[in-house]
This record gives structure tokens, C-alpha cells and sequence, in this order.
């Protein structure tokens, strides 16, 4: 099998049996669920598509893929969401990509509404976090989560959806297991940089995505969780937080 695509679970019972329950990538990868003390059906669920389900507490998103990956030994890796759906061609497009390109790759994530998701970003310095929040139509706010690229090489991109050569990510030395939740993803595209490897958005690779934003109000566990994920972030690149 040349894919192995790890799924996080947390409370994701009605997202497994709608993108991924059946058979449309039997003989195409390994499905490797590792389910994060789900007080719901998901890994029951996932026992009954994937090659293997992992029933762990809850150590966070990053230690789990981490957990996810070191289960296959495909040369090929994609880290997916649950409310992301996988096909073959998918796969087919995916590889091919990796083929040229040397590094962390993303297709381009779309809405049921048929619609682009902004999943390729500028590095997200605090000016740009605030802009995206309080003037969503300014210039740095589309900068931010739509920046121009020619060259398909992007700062970051999001982890709902991320494929490497299984090389390259034992190179990187896998997901930041420090960072619970959010900017995970933006800490491992830096990593990749920093080892010499490219983070490219494949935008003709297109993967529906049903996405459920939960982080936009600051005052909220999401919101707090996601303020503790930044400064651990900016504590360890400090730099970035004087990018605009």
C-alpha cells in the first residue's frame, strides 16, 4: 500500500460514517483511526473501515497523528480531519504531486457549496489574527488567508488536510506534541522549512472539506485554547510576531 492516512477522533461518530465509512478506498491506503476518549461512536464506527482504531486519551491533536503515523509504514502520508472525504483520484493527484514536489503538500480545500477554503496562509503574526477577526474585507486580512503564489509555495497550511513522504515527516521530526491544538499546522510547516523542505498548496487537487469553525470568539474554550497554542508559537519563533 503506498498510503497511510491517519484520522483524529474526537466525538466524530456522525462525520466517520459520512466521509469515510464504506469501501471507496479499500486496496487504495491504510485508514488508521486513533480516537481521542470519544464519549461517542466514533471509534466503534471507525473499527468497522479502518485497518486499524486506536482507542488513546486524550493527549491532543498532534500526539495522536504522531501516534497515527508511527501504526503504518507506507511510504506516503496524509493526516485528515474526519470531516474530510478521500477518494482515489484524490490520492492518484496527491502522489504525483509529492513526486515533484519536496516537502509538505495541501490540496485545496472546498466547501459543500462547492466554494475554496482559505487552507494556504501568510505566517499568522498577531497583526494578521486581528485583522482576520475585526476587518475581515481589509487588505491584510486577504493577504493573510489568500496570499498570491505562483509557484504553489505558500507560508503554511492548514492540518485538516496535509500529505508528506513518510521520510519527511520523520525528517521534521513529526507534529509538535507541545501544542495541544491550534497552530500545530503552523508549527510543522515551519519545521519543514527548517529542514530545507517546501509547503505547497496543490490548487487543482480539490477535496470537499465540511467545515465547522469553532475558535472565532476569543472568549470561549476554542478562543482560549487558541491563545494558549499562539503563544507557545510566537514564545518559540519569536520573530514572526513583527510580520504584517
Amino acid at each position: 500500500m503506498k498510503w497511510d492516512i491517519v484520522v483524529v477522533a474526537y466525538n466524530s461518530a456522525d462525520d466517520l460514517e459520512r466521509h469515510w465509512a464504506g469501501e471507496h478506498l479499500n486496496g487504495w491506503a491504510n485508514i488508521i483511526v486513533v480516537d481521542n476518549d470519544s464519549k461517542d461512536q466514533s471509534a466503534s464506527i471507525s473499527e468497522k473501515f479502518a485497518s486499524v482504531t486506536v482507542r488513546s486519551a486524550n493527549h491532543g491533536l498532534s500526539r495522536s497523528n504522531n501516534l497515527g503515523a508511527g501504526l503504518g509504514a507506507a511510504p506516503n502520508l496524509l493526516f485528515c480531519n474526519p470531516d474530510v472525504r478521500i477518494t482515489p483520484r484524490d490520492l492518484i493527484e496527491l502522489e504525483e504531486e509529492l513526486a515533484h514536489r519536496n516537502g509538505v503538500v495541501a490540496p485545496r480545500l472546498v466547501g459543500e457549496d462547492g466554494l475554496a477554503q482559505p487552507n494556504a496562509r501568510a505566517f499568522p503574526s498577531p497583526w494578521r489574527q486581528i485583522s482576520r477577526k475585526t476587518l475581515p474585507t481589509s487588505r491584510s486580512s486577504r493577504s493573510y488567508l489568500w496570499p498570491q503564489t505562483t509557484s504553489g509555495q505558500v507560508d503554511w497550511v492548514t492540518g485538516a488536510c496535509v500529505a508528506m513522504k513518510r521520510d519527511t515527516f520523520v525528517a521534521i521530526g513529526g507534529w509538535p506534541e507541545s501544542i495541544f491544538l491550534y497552530f500545530e499546522d503552523v508549527e510543522l510547516c515551519s519545521r519543514a522549512r527548517d529542514n530545507g523542505f517546501g509547503v505547497y498548496i496543490a490548487e487543482h487537487v480539490r477535496v470537499l472539506h465540511s467545515w465547522k469553525q469553532d475558535s472565532k470568539q476569543i472568549i470561549s474554550s476554542a478562543g482560549l485554547n487558541h491563545l494558549r497554542s499562539a503563544f507557545k508559537y510566537y514564545r518559540r519563533r519569536p520573530r514572526e510576531l513583527f510580520r504584517v
